[in-house]
């Protein structure tokens, strides 16, 4: 079990620890930046990024991005910090 002060620096929105390893998944962190990998090896890292002045830890998928297709970009304004109305802002767009 994770001591309350290693769950302190879990990314927000990431799975919580305990289940992860639980259902058969490994979790590494270095230097401050957690990987969730699951059963099969598959593997993503939670990297601090600074969004509208705040520091958080987003998931990196960019290794699984098509290797021809570029990324769509919306811009929704400022993230208002709460998931379900930065979800709806996108989809209006």
């Amino acid at each position: 079990m994770a001591s309350k002060e290693l769950l302190q620096t879990k990314p927000i929105y990431s799975r919580v620890p305990n289940k992860w390893i639980e259902e058969g998944g490994k979790i590494e962190i270095l230097d401050n930046n957690w990987t969730y990998i699951n059963k099969d090896g598959i593997s993503v890292t939670y990297e601090l990024k600074n969004i509208n002045g705040k520091d958080v830890k987003l998931p990196n998928f960019s290794r699984y991005l098509h290797p021809d297709k570029k990324m769509a970009e919306v811009d929704i304004g400022v993230f208002s910090g709460n998931r379900d109305k930065d979800t709806k802002k996108f989809l209006e767009q």
